[in-house]
């Protein structure tokens, strides 16, 4: 079994469903999809801008990645109208408060989210969704990862998209996520 937790579509879509329509559950859904279809990092979503965010191009700009390395992550075509509407029905609700200097994903007064916020709000959200298991920001990184490696995709495209140094870093991070455990749960959900 995998020592990491890899989340069925259904566990991602049962706690999108719990963040609901208030001003902090839109930004916290759009948030959650992000992570999940493409494998950032809490600290990299907490500290994207809005203009990291280039959608004719379907990019994301990570400036300041670990270790302090700058990527560009590709936001799969599968899930863009998805992403884009809701990341437009955050950005509405953020503008018309009018932060123009605060992170994309910011707190409703327009400071920076703090990363065990993040986490927090992830497991009360998953609890209130019914999961019995544990569902945070980096469990999302490792189902892109999984879901990745499944559909075929090249490992050195993984590796670009994780912001990994080298591909012997993604090829452990692959083996300890467990991959041949997760095809069954995955098989419905893919990543174009």
């Amino acid at each position: 079994m995998s020592e990491y937790e890899i989340y069925e579509p259904a566990q991602v879509r049962a706690v999108l469903e719990e963040c609901g329509d208030s001003p902090s559950g839109l930004r916290d859904g759009a948030m959650i999809f992000l992570l999940w279809c493409t494998g950032l990092r809490c600290a990299e979503v907490c500290d994207l801008t809005p203009d990291d965010i280039n959608r004719r191009r379907g990019r994301v700009w990570v400036a300041n990645g670990k270790g302090g390395k700058s990527r560009t992550v590709v936001t799969p075509r599968a899930h863009r109208a998805e992403l884009w509407k809701r990341l437009d029905r955050w950005l509405k609700e953020r503008d018309a408060r009018a932060w123009k200097d605060s992170p994309l994903f910011c707190s409703l007064h327009g400071g920076r989210l703090d990363h065990s916020y993040v986490r927090r709000t992830f497991a009360q959200l998953a609890a209130r969704a019914g999961l019995a298991c544990r569902f945070h920001p980096h469990g999302l990184r490792h189902t892109f990862a999984a879901t990745m490696h499944l559909a075929g995709v090249d490992l050195a495209e993984i590796m670009q998209q994780l912001g990994h140094n080298d591909l012997s870093i993604t090829g452990r991070y692959l083996e300890r996520i467990g991959t041949d455990v997760v095809r069954e749960i995955m098989a419905d959900f893919s990543l174009e």
